[in-house]
């Protein structure tokens, strides 16, 4: 991974802080964060989604508090640095506009485009209209 950071697409977080759906490859891939000086760098929208998921995970008595405290303390302890402008919002309705169709992808696509490092990703309708516009776009399986 490059040392200058890397922007992981939301899903790639939740699933690695989701106890149902952790695989070993984003296991290492967290390892490696964590114990790196990787950044993550993110749109701030991730706040969000993390949160939504959270609720609606605790809504479904899928998990308790204590799932949700670990979470949230592997969530913070994450080298973060969060992001919402002008300057990325327009970069990420101009990737709309090139056929991306979700803001939310795009925000994270125009995220790692603006600082130059590598988008990881399991989404793989993000994954394919992506590279198109930014070949740094990696699936998990890639960076291992």
């Amino acid at each position: 991974m490059m040392s200058e950071g890397v922007c992981l697409d939301a899903n790639v977080v939740l699933t690695a802080l989701s106890p149902d759906e952790c695989t070993e490859e984003k296991l290492r891939l967290f390892d490696d964060i964590l114990h790196s000086r990787n950044i993550l760098w993110m749109p701030a929208l991730v706040n969000f989604e993390v949160g939504l998921v959270l609720a609606k995970k605790r809504k479904l008595h899928e998990w308790g508090e204590t799932e949700l405290s670990i979470i949230l303390e592997v969530f913070f302890k994450l080298p973060l640095i969060l992001v919402w402008n002008k300057e990325l919002i327009l970069k990420a309705l101009g990737f709309q506009q090139q056929g991306i169709p979700s803001f939310y992808d795009a925000c994270y696509l125009a995220m790692a485009a603006l600082k130059q490092i590598p988008l990881i990703t399991e989404d793989q309708e993000l994954y394919k209209r992506g590279k198109r516009l930014y070949p740094q776009i990696l699936t998990l399986h890639e960076t291992l």
